[in-house]
Protein backbone atom coordinates (compact mmCIF):
# COMPACT_ATOMS: atom_id res chain seq x y z
CA UNK A 1 0.00 0.00 0.00
CA UNK A 2 1.30 3.51 -0.90
CA UNK A 3 1.49 5.89 2.23
CA UNK A 4 -0.63 8.55 2.40
CA UNK A 5 0.43 12.10 3.18
CA UNK A 6 -1.62 13.83 5.97
CA UNK A 7 -0.44 17.43 6.73
CA UNK A 8 0.47 18.27 9.12
CA UNK A 9 0.94 14.51 10.00
CA UNK A 10 -0.69 13.45 12.76
CA UNK A 11 -1.71 10.33 13.93
CA UNK A 12 -4.29 9.46 16.88
CA UNK A 13 -4.39 6.01 18.50
CA UNK A 14 -7.24 5.00 20.53
CA UNK A 15 -8.23 1.56 22.69
CA UNK A 16 -11.67 0.54 22.72
CA UNK A 17 -12.58 -2.39 25.29
CA UNK A 18 -15.97 -3.17 26.05
CA UNK A 19 -17.23 0.23 26.21
CA UNK A 20 -18.15 1.49 22.27
CA UNK A 21 -20.46 4.47 23.76
CA UNK A 22 -17.05 6.49 25.82
CA UNK A 23 -15.52 5.61 21.91
CA UNK A 24 -17.73 7.46 20.34
CA UNK A 25 -18.40 10.53 22.66
CA UNK A 26 -14.37 11.06 22.48
CA UNK A 27 -14.96 11.26 18.48
CA UNK A 28 -17.50 13.45 18.92
CA UNK A 29 -14.84 15.50 21.01
CA UNK A 30 -12.18 15.14 18.75
CA UNK A 31 -14.78 16.53 15.68
CA UNK A 32 -15.34 19.30 17.85
CA UNK A 33 -11.67 20.52 17.55
CA UNK A 34 -10.39 23.51 15.53
CA UNK A 35 -7.98 20.85 14.32
CA UNK A 36 -9.07 18.47 12.21
CA UNK A 37 -5.46 17.76 10.06
CA UNK A 38 -5.34 13.90 12.05
CA UNK A 39 -5.69 10.23 11.27
CA UNK A 40 -7.46 8.24 14.40
CA UNK A 41 -7.24 4.67 14.28
CA UNK A 42 -9.66 2.75 16.87
CA UNK A 43 -8.61 -0.72 17.84
CA UNK A 44 -11.07 -2.92 19.72
CA UNK A 45 -9.15 -5.00 22.00
CA UNK A 46 -11.75 -8.05 21.45
CA UNK A 47 -14.48 -6.77 23.14
CA UNK A 48 -16.75 -9.35 22.58
CA UNK A 49 -19.87 -7.38 23.26
CA UNK A 50 -20.80 -6.36 20.02
CA UNK A 51 -18.54 -2.91 20.11
CA UNK A 52 -16.96 -3.26 16.83
CA UNK A 53 -19.79 -3.52 15.07
CA UNK A 54 -21.22 -0.53 16.92
CA UNK A 55 -18.18 1.03 16.16
CA UNK A 56 -18.56 -0.12 12.28
CA UNK A 57 -22.31 1.66 12.29
CA UNK A 58 -20.40 5.18 13.47
CA UNK A 59 -17.45 5.31 11.42
CA UNK A 60 -16.88 2.42 8.36
CA UNK A 61 -17.47 5.40 5.93
CA UNK A 62 -15.66 8.02 7.67
CA UNK A 63 -12.10 8.40 6.04
CA UNK A 64 -10.38 10.24 8.82
CA UNK A 65 -10.69 6.95 10.99
CA UNK A 66 -9.57 3.38 10.88
CA UNK A 67 -11.27 0.68 13.01
CA UNK A 68 -9.22 -2.34 13.88
CA UNK A 69 -10.31 -5.08 15.52
CA UNK A 70 -8.28 -7.62 17.48
CA UNK A 71 -8.81 -11.56 17.52
CA UNK A 72 -7.53 -12.11 21.19
CA UNK A 73 -7.04 -9.45 24.44
CA UNK A 74 -3.51 -7.99 23.53
CA UNK A 75 -3.71 -5.46 26.52
CA UNK A 76 -3.32 -2.25 26.29
CA UNK A 77 0.58 -1.49 25.12
CA UNK A 78 -0.18 -4.21 22.13
CA UNK A 79 -3.01 -2.94 21.29
CA UNK A 80 -1.54 0.35 21.05
CA UNK A 81 1.28 -0.44 19.24
CA UNK A 82 -0.77 -2.29 16.50
CA UNK A 83 -2.61 1.32 16.24
CA UNK A 84 1.09 2.73 16.36
CA UNK A 85 2.40 0.01 13.30
CA UNK A 86 -1.02 0.52 11.51
CA UNK A 87 0.10 4.55 11.05
CA UNK A 88 3.63 4.11 10.74
CA UNK A 89 2.76 1.63 7.93
CA UNK A 90 0.35 3.20 5.84
CA UNK A 91 1.27 7.26 6.39
CA UNK A 92 3.30 9.77 6.39
CA UNK A 93 3.31 11.06 9.89
CA UNK A 94 5.24 13.69 11.99
CA UNK A 95 3.83 12.77 15.58
CA UNK A 96 1.83 10.03 16.49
Amino acid sequence: MEKRLIEPHLGIVTINYLNWRDTVEMVKSLQKQDFQSFHLVIVDNHSGNGSFQKLSEFYSDNQQITLLETSENLGFAKANNLGIDFLKRNYDLFKI
